[in-house]
């Protein structure tokens, strides 16, 4: 979990979990951020904004067409 990780300064000390959590970033800031020299340049900061993306994790069996399943949309109401 989130707070494992925070709470871990080390990765032997994280608990063993049934659950798999995934962690998306959508983009990522630009290298620097004044610690110990400059900060982002302004042509690569991304200011924050409401954001909203979906992503759909399907299981595979021995020989799904995965290009075939690729173009398969999701159904949203």
């Amino acid at each position: 979990t989130v707070h494992d990780l925070t709470k871990a300064k080390h990765t032997h000390e994280l608990e063993e979990r049934e659950d798999i959590y995934l962690h998306l970033d959508y983009r990522q800031r630009g290298l620097g951020g004044a610690s110990c020299g400059p900060d982002t340049l302004p042509q690569y900061e991304i200011p924050p904004k409401p954001m909203h993306f979906e992503v759909i994790l399907r299981p595979l069996k021995p020989g799904d067409n995965v290009v075939e399943l690729g173009k398969l949309r999701r159904y949203t109401p």
